[in-house]
């Protein structure tokens, strides 16, 4: 059969995401995406681990995800877990209540390899192969930086911070916007050249940047700049984006631009992750495609002896 059908779910720590996929000689074609509001690293942040009823929830969805798949006749559905599965004390004991229950098998990944998945969900969707760019993937327990450039194999990193982790010293500490900023730069920004100097002389052209919270700000966009929304921001219309939800509350974020509640608390760190690579970068420009990991993941699948 020249059509074939998969699914890839990615346990984040902000929220379960699944996909669907047609693969065939014309390449991969995204059938339905699926978003589950499961934080997972809410509990795992604070107490280290998964409690008893996050995990009956991830099975719940799984089970939902797996009579979905069998709707579209899919052969293979590849579970991945993230950051707060890294961290969860009870990972094994999540892991294997959830295979038990389901009989999908969540593969734990590490920071690299979920670097390397995302950068390559993002080449078989933007021609980068002739350029010298950095990927950045904002997750909720983590960053992950990726160094691409035409004439060397590309370099994969894992930062151990994210959009929670972010949240939860911004509410503690009740940072101005002010405050929040300068935190976030001494905080971050040392270690964000750390990495970028692995580039050594070579001149950054531009940043791709992927992770639903920097989907959701391409696509405020046009409400907050008054401008058509394009595949890419500018360093200042983000700036202005920022500032602009920076002077809301979560409540009024989502009244205001329809967000989501699990959206609308953690896309000013977002932003602000963004707004730094950009400086550390010194790049105008970040591009923003809408693939990332579970991308990554399906492709591994379609062409796992593809040479990378």
């Amino acid at each position: 059969m020249i059509f074939k059908y998969k699914a890839a779910m990615d346990f984040g720590s902000n929220a379960i995401r699944g996909v669907v996929a047609q693969y065939s000689p014309m390449g991969l074609d995204i059938i339905k995406k699926y978003r589950f509001p499961i934080r997972l690293g809410d509990d795992v942040f604070h107490m280290g681990l998964v409690p008893s009823e996050k995990i009956h929830n991830m099975i719940e969805v799984m089970r939902f995800f797996k009579e979905e798949c069998y709707k579209y006749g899919v052969t293979q559905i590849v579970a991945v877990g993230t950051s707060a599965l890294r961290d969860a004390s009870n990972q094994v004991e999540v892991v294997n209540s959830c295979f038990e229950a389901t009989g999908i098998k969540i593969q734990v990944i590490s920071g690299s390899q979920e670097a390397k998945w995302i950068w390559m969900g993002v080449k078989n969707a933007l021609h980068i192969e002739n350029h010298i760019c950095v990927l950045m993937d904002i997750g909720g327990g983590s960053v992950e930086v990726t160094l691409n450039a035409y004439r060397s194999r590309p370099q994969f990193f894992s930062l151990p911070f994210g959009t929670l982790r972010a949240l939860e010293d911004l509410n503690h500490n009740q940072f101005s916007p002010l405050q929040f900023k300068e935190y976030m730069n001494v905080t971050y920004s040392a270690k964000l050249k750390k990495v970028v100097s692995s580039f050594k002389n070579n001149k950054i052209e531009f940043i791709v940047g992927t992770g639903g919270n920097l989907t959701s700000l391409l696509d405020l966009s046009q409400a907050v700049c008054k401008k058509p929304r394009t595949s890419s921001l500018s360093r200042e219309q983000l700036s202005k984006i920022v500032q602009t939800l920076e002077s809301m509350n979560s409540k009024a974020r989502q009244k205001t631009f329809g967000l989501r509640p699990d959206r609308a608390d953690v896309i000013v760190p977002a932003g602000h992750f963004a707004l730094l690579l950009m400086e550390v970068c010194q790049c105008e420009e970040i591009v923003i495609p809408g693939v990332g990991l579970r991308e990554g993941v399906l492709w591994s699948l379609v062409a796992p002896s593809k040479k990378r």
